[in-house]
C-alpha cells in the first residue's frame, strides 16, 4: 500500500459515549470500497453497531469484524447472519469479560494476520479507551495501546482510538495522548 496520510493512527476525542455516535464515522478518512474493518466495541451491541456502519452512505466496506467486549450475551451465528442480511460480510467474536484486554489484543493480531494490506486496506477502531479504563488500570491500557499502535504500523493499518476526555483526570488524558505524538 502506498504511503499516504490516510494510513494514520489517531486518538479521537468524543463527547459522552452514547450521545455522540457520529464521531466514529466523521473521524475516518475516505475509505476504498474493499476496506476491511475490525471494530473493538465496548459501547454498542453488535446489531446496533452494524446498523451504524450500514447507515453511512459514504462508507463502503467489504468486510467487518465486530469484536464485542461486553456483558450482554451474543450469539456468533446470529450476528453474522444479521450482517449478511444488511449487505455486509460480517464476522463476530465476543469477549465475555471486558477486563480481558489480552484476548482483545490476540483477536486484533489474528485479524491482521489474515489480512493482506497490499490488497485490502484495513481499519481498526478501538471504541473506547474510556470504557476500557473502567475495567483495567491505566498502565494496562497504555500497554495495550502501544501494542496496537506497533501492530498497526507494521501492517500499514488505519487506526482510530476513541476517548471521552471529560471522564478522566488531566494526568490520565495526558498519558493517553502522549502515546500518539
Amino acid at each position: 500500500m502506498e504511503d499516504d496520510s490516510s494510513n494514520e493512527i489517531r486518538l479521537v476525542e468524543r463527547g459522552q459515549f452514547r450521545k455522540d455516535k457520529s464521531t466514529v464515522f466523521t473521524s475516518l478518512p475516505q475509505l476504498p470500497a474493499n476496506t476491511r474493518v475490525l471494530h473493538l466495541d465496548y459501547l454498542y451491541p453488535p446489531h446496533e453497531r452494524l446498523e451504524q456502519w450500514q447507515d453511512q452512505d459514504d462508507i463502503s466496506i467489504e468486510e467487518i469484524t465486530i469484536l464485542y467486549a461486553g456483558y450482554h450475551q451474543q450469539q456468533q451465528g446470529v450476528v453474522e447472519k444479521y450482517g449478511k442480511s444488511i449487505g455486509c460480510e460480517t464476522s463476530f467474536s465476543h469477549i465475555s469479560n471486558p477486563k480481558d484486554i489480552e484476548r482483545a489484543g490476540l483477536e486484533i493480531t489474528k485479524f491482521l494476520d489474515r489480512q493482506n494490506s497490499e490488497e485490502y486496506p484495513t481499519l481498526i477502531t478501538v471504541d473506547s479507551l474510556s470504557v476500557m479504563l473502567q475495567y483495567v488500570s491505566l498502565n494496562s491500557v497504555v500497554q495495550f495501546t502501544r501494542h496496537c499502535i506497533s501492530l498497526f504500523e507494521q501492517n500499514e493499518t488505519i487506526g482510530r482510538f476513541y476517548i471521552s476526555p471529560q471522564t478522566h483526570t488531566e494526568e490520565t488524558n495526558n498519558t493517553i495522548q502522549s502515546l500518539f505524538y
